[in-house]
Order: C-alpha cells, then structure tokens, then sequence
C-alpha cells in the first residue's frame, strides 16, 4: 500500500535530488520494522486458486470487474477476466467477500467464500443486464485515463479490457504530452468492432488524445491522431496556438481538474471560451467535495453568465486495479491525511464519506460519461461531448427532457407556454435524494428513500432561470448530475428537409431535421443531419467547412440549394424558415 501511495504522490515530490535522497532514507529507516514484518508475513503467506467464470443471462462469457475483500485479512484486491470473461487467480487463503461488476446497466452479484489453503475452488457467476441505454442512444464512456506510456501502470491492452470489462463503449487515451500509444489504441478498436469476441453485445470505440501538460495547468483534447505540440507555456499566446493547432487536428478541448493543487490546476481563465468542456468531476477527488465541488461551483457560475460549456466526469484513472483507493479504505487515518493532504479535522468529519469513496474504487468509467447520440462513432461522441448532450455518474442512470429536447439542447420559451421536465432515473443501488437545480438555484428536492427506479414530472418556472440541471444522489458516493437544458427566449426552432447526395449519387441522408438557434441556417441544418445518420464531414469530404454557396460552383466539393435555387450568399448565412427543403450535394464541375 505505501509503494501505491509514494508512487501517486510522486508529482508533488521536491525536485532537489540531495533533499529526496535524504529524505527517502529517513522514511525508510521509519519504515524497516514494518517492511520487515511484511517480508516475512508474505514468505509465510499461503495462497489458494480461485477459477470460473463470468457470464451474461444467457450463458455467454463477458469480461467483468472481480473485487475480493476481506478486512480480517486486510485485503482489498481488484482483477479483471479475460476478454472470454474467464479466470483463474491465486490468493491468500481467508474468508473473502466477492464482488462482480460490469458496469451501471448490469446488476452487482455478491458472494461469500472462504479460500483455504491449496485449495483450488471454482467460482461461476452469472450478471443480469438490468437496463439498455443504447437501445435509446445513450452511451457511456471514460475521458481521461493513462496507460505506461506516461504514468500509468498499465499498458494499452490492459486499459482497454478494464475499459470493456467495466461496461464502456467509448473511451479516450489521454496520456500526458505523448501519442506513443495511439497505435494500439486504434488497433484495439479496429480489433473489436471486427471480433465476435463481445458478440455483438456491447460496442467499444477507442479514441486517441492527449493531456496537454503545461505550467498553466493540464487540459485534454481528443480526436487527434498526432502530437498537438505543447511547449512549456509562457503565457496565454502560447495557449492560444495550441487550441488552434486542437482545431486543425480535429480535436475538441476538455480543461482536466480545474482546481487540483500546484501546476495540476487550470489558470487562464480568460481563454476559458477556447475550451468545448470543463472537468467538473474528476475521479482522483471524492464528488461534490473539495476540488470537484470548487469546479461544479465554478461552472453554474459560468452557466449563470450565459456561457454553454459541457461539464463532463474523468477517472483520469493511471492503475486499473484502482489502487491505491482500495488499500486506502482500510489504512489508519493518519496515511489518508498525509496521502490527500487534508486536515485532520476535515476528515475527522468526513471519514465515513472518504473511506466509502476509497471503497468505490478508481476504475476506468468509475465516474464516466453518457453521451446522447444516434450512432456510436468517433465523430458523434466527440460532438455529443462539446454540446453537453450528456450526464456524468458513477451509478445512477438519469434522463431528462422537456419537449423531448434533453441536456445540451435549448428550448425556446414562450411566456404562456407550460413546460414540463421529464426524469427517469434507473439504477443498481438504492438511492436517497433528487434536486432539481434551476439558475444555480435548488427549486424541488425529492426523498427517494432507497428506491432504484423512479420516474416523474415537474413543472418548471422559466422565469426562474435559464438552464436547469438534475442531480441524483445515493448512499455516499453514488451520485449523478446532467448537463444544462437550456432555456431561451430569443431562439427559434425550424423544421427542414434535408437531403444529402454525396459523390457518385450516393444517398447519405434524406429526411427532416429539426434546427434550435438564434439564427438557424443550413449549416445548422447539414450538422444535424449529420447526427442523425452518423456521419462526419470528414468523411463526406472534408469540404464542408469551406462552403460557401453560389461562389464555389465553379470548384469541386460540396454545395446546396435551398428549395430548388442555389442561394447566393454561404450556409452559415442562409437563414431557414419552416418547411425549407435543403439539398447538399457533391459537385465536379
């Protein structure tokens, strides 16, 4: 545990060679009685051999989370399945509780055993799935996580069937100022959306990114598939050239732990529009406390400024056994208070709510991020993201809407229109509490007292304030929270026709669309489309953004009419009216 704990404090560590030599010596000699026992506790240890394996309520084998505890022994170990959900692992002989996990949409079985020596015993469990969310397009994901190829401790492979066996279908590899691992990465994409492995039960995309890591603080982009060049900032010029070089790769930009002490938090503020998305909950801190509650503060108070910013949840996990947390729920109070470091007092009283968050676990998706989209891609993950179409949990599975417009979207509002929100919440543990947060404003809490399932519908006041946001809450840390749904008097909202022909006649999209914005126009109404069908302009060409209208038919790529006539002016200038029919096609002339 202490090799765990020195290992994820050793970003704070002086950067004097002679002051760490000396210190490390005095630590170690403190520390040779207990190292000691331990040597000798671990040459006398007996060990048996657990076996089985994990399936689904069908019989099929999926890889799966296995946590074993046992606090008479002091042992709070996590592995991971195969990819066939099988396993076979050997352990010190003592009684153990078992748990087995995949995920928020499957239910957590629980046994318990007890392991004697040389005994070789075999284990079998069988999960329910419980809910399907990507039967209605919502698909959960992790931001930020690390492989050895920064500080993490796990190489690639193993971040992506920890990511697999925690129920994700998406997930970002962020390490630090390096693209090393994004070969891999993308050939474990490419390897299960090919394999049979999964049966098609569960889809997994891997996307490339990077954390940016600078003196003016960490921030992640994704999407890229090279090194978005990071030299030691000096300022926020420097910033500035590397959100635009984010934009030419294809990136979005996420500000990591905003709040984190030292050079881990973010300082620049004033460029804070530069960014798609802010770290409201990062999973090296316990939620709504400490660092993650100065973040959630921080951003209503953006929100109440009038800025549309995603708030969206990392792990930013560096071990997948979600060490050294595991250990720590069960350390003597004075390794926790020098570990964060926090005061005594504060965790004094907040040491039930600690110890729980340890036994949590830091895991990949433990919390993540459900992202609102039709089809799962790259493309559409990465846009759900930076429009907020999302909710972040580490449990509770929760849907809103008003009109059928959800988080991320605007309503228009008309003074004597009712509105009515929506909620839905489903989850694999009790629950204690709903609220329901209006303007930065609590305007309705509800008493869950233990429920798991509970479906409502609350009127909403637009004139209390312009954006509303759900939050979930369990027994500490279950908790959940959505992205805004906005509310706008100045909008409007259009339905077009879309029609999309890409080249050699192919029919991309044909449908309709709906268009909310202060000025929507037939640009909007291509990304909507896009949506909806699940495709990227990228893949359509790479043109679309240099569209401009009557002024481009003399070159090849793509161009538009708007019922029949090929306007004169370009698609961001095109304003729609209802029942505007618009064709995009791909023109060679």
């Amino acid at each position: 545990m202490k090799e765990n704990i020195n290992k994820s404090l050793s970003r704070y560590k002086p950067k004097n060679n002679f002051i760490v030599l000396v210190v490390s010596l005095l630590v170690l000699l403190s520390l040779l009685p207990q190292i000691l026992m331990a040597i000798s506790k671990d040459t006398n240890t007996v060990l048996g051999t657990v076996y089985g394996k994990v399936t689904d309520e069908e019989g099929i084998g999926i890889p799966a989370v296995l946590r074993f505890i046992s606090p008479e022994s002091d042992i709070f170990e996590t592995h991971y399945t195969d990819w066939l959900g099988g396993f076979e692992l050997h352990l010190p002989a003592t009684r153990y509780t078992i748990e087995i996990m995949h995920g928020p949409e499957y239910e957590i079985a629980r046994s318990s055993f007890t392991l004697v020596p040389n005994e070789k015993k075999k284990l079998t469990f069988s999960l329910s799935r419980l809910y399907d969310l990507s039967k209605i397009g919502w698909f959960g994901g992790d931001a930020h996580l690390h492989s050895s190829y920064s500080d993490g401790s796990d190489d690639v492979a193993l971040v992506a069937l920890a990511a697999i066996s925690n129920g994700l279908s998406w997930a970002f590899l962020t390490d630090h100022n390096t693209v090393e691992g994004h070969s891999e990465w993308l050939a474990a994409r490419r390897f299960l959306l090919s394999s049979t492995l999964l049966e098609q039960k569960q889809q997994f995309i891997a996307i490339p990114g990077e954390e940016i890591t600078t003196e003016l603080g960490h921030f992640n982009v994704a999407g890229n598939r090279e090194l978005v060049g990071w030299t030691p900032s000096k300022g926020s010029e420097d910033l500035k050239r590397i959100f635009s070089e984010a934009v030419l790769k294809s990136s979005i930009t996420i500000v990591n732990h905003p709040f984190a002490p030292d050079n881990l938090g973010y300082k620049n503020w004033e460029l804070i529009n530069f960014f798609n998305a802010l770290e409201v909950w990062n999973g090296r801190y316990p939620p709504y406390m400490m660092e993650n509650y100065e973040a959630m503060s921080f951003w209503f108070e953006l929100l109440n400024q009038g800025m549309k910013i995603a708030g969206i949840s990392g792990t930013d996990c560096h071990d997948i056994t979600g060490e050294p947390y595991g250990s720590l729920s069960m350390a003597p109070s004075n390794v926790i208070i020098d570990y964060f470091p926090i005061s005594s007092d504060f965790f004094d009283e907040h040491e039930a709510e600690f110890r729980s968050w340890f036994r949590s676990g830091l895991y990949p998706g433990n919390p993540r991020v459900y992202v609102n989209t039709p089809v799962l891609n790259e493309f559409n993950v990465l846009g759900a993201l930076s429009r907020g179409n999302c909710f972040i949990t580490n449990g509770p599975l929760v849907l809103v809407n008003i009109d059928d417009k959800g988080p991320g979207e605007v309503i228009p509002v008309i003074e004597t229109k009712k509105l009515e929100l929506d909620i839905k919440i489903m989850s694999n543990q009790p629950l204690s509490k709903i609220i329901i947060i209006q303007g930065g404003r609590i305007v309705k809490e509800k008493k869950l007292a233990g429920l798991t399932d509970y479906v409502t519908k609350v009127d909403i006041d637009p004139n209390i304030g312009d954006w509303i946001i759900v939050q979930v809450f369990g027994n500490y840390p279950l908790f959940a929270m959505t992205n805004p749904i906005y509310l706008d008097s100045d909008v409007q909202e259009v339905t077009s026709k879309v029609k999309i022909i890409g080249p050699e006649s192919t029919l991309i999209y044909n449908g309709s669309v709906k268009v909310v914005s202060k000025t929507p126009n037939a640009m909007n109404a291509l990304i909507q489309a896009c949506i909806i069908s699940g495709n990227s302009w990228r893949e359509m060409g790479g043109l679309i953004v240099e569209i401009a209208g009557y002024e481009m038919q003399k070159s090849a790529g793509w161009m538009y009419e708007v019922n029949g006539e090929i306007p004169t002016v370009g698609a961001k200038d095109y304003f729609l009216k209802d029942g505007d029919e618009v064709v995009w096609y791909w023109s060679s002339w």
